[in-house]
C-alpha cells in the first residue's frame, strides 16, 4: 500500500468513526428530549387536576349558596305566615317546618365555611403548582431548544463528513475499498488505526513479535483478531 493510500485510508476511517460517534450522540438526545417532554406532561396533568378540583369546588360553593339563599327566603316567608296562624295546630306545623329549614340553613352555612377554607388552601396549591409548572416549562423549552440546535449542528456535520468519506472512498484501490466496506458492514469501526506498540488499540489483541516487526517494515498489516488495518506510528520522542 502506498503512502497516499495509507493516509487516505486512515483519514477515511477517522471520519467514519466521527460519523458513528455523532450518530450515537444523536440517538442519545432523542430519549432525553422525550423524557423532558414526558416529565413536563406529568406536571401539566397535576396542575390540570388541581384546577379541575378547584372548578368543582366552585360549583359546590355555588350550589350551597343557592340552597342557602332559597332556604333563607323560604324561612322569611314561613316566619311571615307564622305570624298569621289561627290555631295551635297550624302554629306547630309552621314551627316544625321552620326547624327543618333552620337545619338546612345551618348545614349549608357550615358547608360554605368548609368550602371557603378548602378554597383558600386549594388556591395556594394551584398558585404554587402553576409557578412550578411555568418554571419547569421554561426550563424544558430551553433544553429542548438546545437539543434541537445540537441536533441541527450534528446533522450538518454528518452530511459534510459523509461527502468527505465519499470522496476518500473513490480514491481507494478497489481491493482495499472492498475490504474496508466489508469491515464497515460488520460494524468494525474504526476500520484503520495507528499503533505505536504491539497491541491493537481497538480489540486489545497483542501482535506476535514477528508480526509487529513486519508492521514496522511494511508500515501496515491486518490485525489477526479483528481484521482492522493497522498502521505503524513511531512513538513520540521524549
Amino acid at each position: 500500500m502506498d503512502e497516499n493510500t495509507a493516509k487516505d485510508l486512515i483519514l477515511l476511517s477517522e471520519k467514519d468513526n466521527q460519523i458513528l460517534l455523532l450518530e450515537r450522540k444523536l440517538s442519545q438526545l432523542e430519549p432525553i428530549q422525550a423524557k423532558l417532554s414526558a416529565d413536563l406532561a406529568i406536571e401539566q396533568q397535576k396542575l390540570a387536576e388541581l384546577k379541575e378540583k378547584q372548578a368543582n369546588l366552585e360549583k359546590d360553593i355555588s350550589i350551597a349558596d343557592k340552597i342557602l339563599t332559597k332556604e333563607t327566603e323560604k324561612k322569611k316567608k314561613t316566619d311571615d305566615r307564622l305570624m298569621n296562624v289561627n290555631n295551635e295546630k297550624e302554629y306547630k306545623a309552621f314551627k316544625k317546618e321552620l326547624q327543618i329549614i333552620h337545619n338546612v340553613i345551618l348545614k349549608q352555612e357550615n358547608l360554605l365555611l368548609t368550602y371557603e377554607e378548602e378554597k383558600e388552601t386549594l388556591l395556594a396549591e394551584v398558585e404554587d403548582k402553576q409557578a412550578l409548572y411555568d418554571f419547569k416549562a421554561a426550563d424544558v423549552e430551553k433544553k429542548i431548544s438546545e437539543i434541537a440546535e445540537q441536533t441541527k449542528e450534528m446533522n450538518a456535520t454528518i452530511l459534510v463528513l459523509k461527502e468527505e468519506t465519499k470522496t476518500l472512498q473513490e480514491k481507494l484501490p478497489a481491493e482495499i475499498k472492498s475490504i474496508y466496506n466489508r469491515l464497515m458492514a460488520h460494524k468494525v469501526i474504526p476500520v484503520a488505526i495507528e499503533i505505536e506498540d504491539a497491541f491493537c488499540k481497538a480489540c486489545g489483541n497483542q501482535l506476535p513479535a514477528n508480526q509487529f516487526n513486519e508492521l514496522i517494515k511494511k508500515q501496515t498489516i491486518s490485525c489477526n483478531n479483528c481484521k482492522r488495518f493497522l498502521f505503524y506510528k513511531e512513538p513520540p520522542t521524549t
